[in-house]
Parts: C-alpha cells; structure tokens; sequence
C-alpha cells in the first residue's frame, strides 16, 4: 500500500494522506481514512487479490461494495436509483461480511447503514446534512489538554482562531 501511494500523483483536490498511515501509533481523521479506503487500498488490493478466486477474491468483491456504497452517499445529487443501488451494495456488503469474518460481532453501525437509504430519500445528497463543522469541533475539544480533570473550566481563547474561521 504504502509503495503504491508513493508513486500515486493525485488530483490537486485531494490531499496525500498521512504516509505510510498504520506504521506508527496515530489517529486518521474522517476524511483521512476516506482517502485510504476509497483510493489507496482500493488501488492496492485490486492489484493484489483480483485474480485470486478463494477467500482474498470473496473479500475483495465485498469490499467493493463497501466502497460503491461510499461513493454514492459522496454525490453531490441523488437518484431514486443511486439510493436503489446504495441499498443493494449495503445489503450485499453486510450480508458477506457476516459470511466473510464470522467471528467479527454485528455493530449498531451496522444496523443503522441498513437504514441509510431511507435518510437519502428523505433529506438528500449527504453534503447538505452531514455535520462537518460540528465534528471538526469536537476534534479541536479533544485535543485541549485538561490533564484529565473532569468539569474542570477550559478557556477557548486559545481556539478564537478556529472558531472565527
């Protein structure tokens, strides 16, 4: 993965990515691991495992539905067939995943991308409900140190910047 990304030359749009992400303790924002997921290791493992016809081929074509599924929830607008074919890539990616890693547990996450599709019709294409700024938000509260003191009162001046933007 990481030779494949070093030689990558991606749109001006997209950032690199964290190099060589997993070889150090360290966390990937959201958009982050939506970089490696949807191009870096979609690259890699096309490379590495679409010949094969056992169990890297069967987890393969699961993780392409995962990943089609991705896509169509990143549109900028949405078809009644875009979110026909989001529930079918869903349905077909969690249906082998139980099949694929049986001693992997079932999430509520899981449960709740079942019902994605009804929250497509309902309000639209993603990027107009999607809460970006909150969660940039709470990234920059995470990372305010409090030595761990609980209800202890933290002082935003130091984020004015963040919070002018």
């Amino acid at each position: 993965i990481w030779k494949d990304q070093e030689c990558l030359q991606l749109p001006s749009f997209l950032s690199p990515g964290p190099p060589k992400f997993g070889s150090q303790k360290q966390t990937l924002s959201a958009d982050e691991w939506r970089l490696v997921g949807t191009i870096h290791l979609v690259i890699t493992l096309i490379q590495l495992w679409s010949l094969d016809t056992g169990r890297k081929g069967q987890m393969l074509d699961n993780f392409m539905h995962l990943i089609t599924a991705i896509h169509l929830t990143n549109l900028r607008s949405i078809s009644s067939q875009d979110i026909a074919d989001y529930t079918f890539h869903m349905d077909s990616y969690l249906c082998r995943f139980a099949e694929l890693y049986k001693e992997a547990k079932i999430q509520p996450t899981h449960h709740l991308l079942l019902h994605f599709g009804t929250l497509l019709t309902r309000f639209g294409p993603v990027h107009s409900w999607r809460a970006w700024s909150f969660e940039r938000y709470n990234y920059v509260l995470q990372n305010i140190e409090t030595n761990r003191k609980f209800g202890a009162k933290i002082s935003l001046k130091e984020h004015h910047t963040y919070l002018t933007l």
